[in-house]
């Protein structure tokens, strides 16, 4: 008995650990014109402090981030849908999305923030995420971040 209970804890340990993507980053695309920026960056609380969230970008992964991370990418004006991951291969993954107009020359800053039952991704002012991420690490599209904690 003791061993089945060492054995389902290891079991349910290593796939909440397991946060493999479900398909591989990648870069947004961009061109010469109609160009637009946008800055991601991952709050930093002790809710959900050790698990990797994927920034996705009209329903790619963009980059896997661990909290006190932001990432930057300039794509095409727009509509696009931005949206934060979760999860584990062996619970499952879910998906929260929300759709934006992105403006040529213009940047645009998220937040995603973890909580006990998921993420959610916001709109915020340049003020609040520019004071953040002098803080934060950076991480580039279309990569998986190193684990750490702050």
């Amino acid at each position: 008995m003791k061993r089945l209970v060492i054995a389902l804890t290891l079991i349910i340990a290593t796939g909440c650990s397991s946060l493999a993507p479900l398909k591989p980053p990648r870069s947004p695309e961009t061109t010469d014109s109609g160009q637009a920026n946008v800055v991601v960056a991952r709050n930093w609380n002790y809710i959900g402090v050790g698990s990797l969230n994927w920034l996705t970008f009209d329903g790619d992964n963009i980059v896997g981030m661990y909290t006190r991370e932001f990432t930057k990418f300039t794509t095409l004006e727009g509509p696009h849908t931005i949206g934060v991951r979760w999860g584990s291969s062996l619970f499952g993954y879910a998906h929260m999305e929300k759709d934006i107009n992105l403006v040529r020359n213009e940047t645009s800053y998220f937040l995603i923030s973890a909580g006990f039952f998921g993420a959610d991704i916001e709109e915020v002012p340049e003020r609040e995420l520019v004071e953040r991420i002098s803080r934060y690490k950076f991480s580039s599209p279309g990569s998986t971040s190193k684990f750490h904690l702050y």
